[in-house]
């Protein structure tokens, strides 16, 4: 209450040129360009796929000052966007960066690493990722773990009357586990044939 609150999507972020390379650097004088002449180039410019408050207000920019409204707080919430914030002045917010995996399975690993260095306040949402950074950085990471809206998740049936369900996220990526979950669910059904699966996500249904 009484914050105005930005969600900024950046249409590319100030990662360095040894990652964008010779065609990620044509790709972004693109985007700039465009950006100047008042075109957005993107695919996606609305969200649609989450309910956000109506308050939030919605961008999209680059990493440069002038697409940034002056903050009392910033948040940089993936590897590449790490970059960007700490590139920005410091008008434009006190700079966080909030850690939600080990991004080296998205990125490079030695600039998803430079990452954790730079002068950012960090914030995990996982005691490994937290144990992980604090490790290799000696920097401290503060800790807030991912939660539960109790307001819209609530038992609605008893537990002993429900039939034997599983629902379980599925995705391409090696690193959501969901071969491993797969496996675990094909041990279960053996002792509990009746036992009901429910995969969700975004990619094409598994065979």
């Amino acid at each position: 209450e009484g914050n105005e609150v930005y969600i900024t999507f950046m249409l590319y972020d100030a990662t360095p040129f040894s990652y964008d390379r010779i065609v990620g650097l044509l790709k972004k004088t693109k985007i700039l360009v465009l950006y100047l002449l008042g075109i957005v180039y993107t695919s996606e410019k609305i969200v649609d796929w989450f309910k956000l408050d109506d308050r939030i207000k919605i961008k999209f920019g680059l990493p440069y000052n002038f697409c940034f409204v002056n903050s009392d707080f910033i948040i940089a919430t993936a590897w590449q966007t790490a970059y960007s914030v700490r590139n920005i002045n410091k008008r434009k917010g006190c700079k966080y960066y909030f850690l939600q995996h080990n991004e080296q399975v998205f990125g490079p690993q030695s600039l998803v690493e430079k990452t954790w260095f730079f002068p950012l306040k960090k914030i995990a949402v996982a005691s490994w990722i937290k144990n992980l950074v604090e490790k290799k950085t000696y920097q401290p990471v503060k800790l807030v773990k991912n939660f539960v809206n109790l307001n819209d998740f609530y038992i609605t049936s008893s537990l002993d009357k429900r039939k034997k369900v599983i629902s379980m996220l599925y995705h391409e990526n090696a690193a959501k586990g969901s071969k491993d979950g797969i496996e675990v669910i094909k041990k279960v059904h053996e002792y509990f044939p009746d036992l009901k699966v429910e995969l969700f996500g975004t990619v094409n249904i598994p065979e």
